[in-house]
């Protein structure tokens, strides 16, 4: 449900990428993925460990990265 906590990022951010690392609300690191920035778009290469899966992720921003909107690909499955 919206407003629940599901999961916590951790994201760091070096000159040439982001990495950063996902907890699930018992504070197990479930994922972690590594991308890059470009202009208002975020990209990153994600894994899952809960769901064994890797994916993609896209986000980006219109208010200068106080909020983002994007959306996660597992190609694995086409979800």
């Amino acid at each position: 449900m919206e407003g629940e906590v599901g999961s916590t990022f951790v994201m760091s951010q070096y000159p040439e990428q982001i990495e950063f690392l996902e907890y699930n609300i018992y504070n197990a690191n479930i994922g972690s993925g590594v991308g890059y920035i470009e202009n208002s778009e975020i990209y990153f290469d994600y894994y899952n460990s809960v769901l064994n899966m890797n994916a993609e992720i896209f986000l980006t921003t219109k208010n200068n990265g106080r909020t983002w909107e994007g959306r996660i690909n597992f190609p694995a499955n086409g979800a």
